[in-house]
């Protein structure tokens, strides 16, 4: 007997599909924000700082991007940027640093990367930056996108609870 459920008994087949819409769900956030604690955070106008997220089972996939070419505000000043998040870092999670994407500033390209810490809503932005030989990990600030042509292009995951 041929089965719409692909030779799966029924009642199994209904518990399949609960899970799975239970593991899965993938959304816009319009609400990502990109802060700091002083400063001026620049603004992307073409198009605005927007993200989306796929949530499968117990870890979140983001994508935030934004684009600037006139208009919006530049950034200023030394304050470290942060974006928000749709849902909390896994309180039980390690926590650590994360290549994330890149980001853009006149010309002058960067790889950015995310702090993530156990139960955090909020993740402060990294940079790579060479001093002579080294590569160090510093704060991705206001004024490194202090000019009207700037981008920011991230994809990331972490754990949630």
């Amino acid at each position: 007997m041929d089965t719409p459920t692909g030779g799966v008994d029924p009642i199994w087949y209904e518990r399949f599909q609960l899970l799975a819409a239970q593991a899965y769900s993938s959304s816009t956030y319009p609400n990502v924000a990109m802060s700091s604690s002083g400063g001026t955070p620049p603004t992307f106008t073409a198009p605005a700082l927007t993200s989306n997220f796929s949530k499968i089972g117990k870890l979140v996939f983001m994508n935030v991007g934004g684009n600037n070419v006139a208009g919006g505000t530049p950034g200023a000043g030394a304050q470290q940027l942060s974006i928000s998040l749709p849902l909390p870092v896994a309180a039980d999670s390690l926590g650590g640093v994360e290549v994330a994407g890149t980001f853009a500033n006149a010309g002058t390209e960067g790889i950015c990367l995310v702090r993530l810490a156990a139960g955090a809503v909020t993740a402060p932005l990294l940079q790579q930056a060479v001093s002579g030989s080294k590569v160090n990990i510093v704060a991705l600030t206001c004024g490194d996108f202090n000019n009207v042509s700037r981008t920011l292009s991230l994809q990331f995951f972490y754990p949630v609870d």
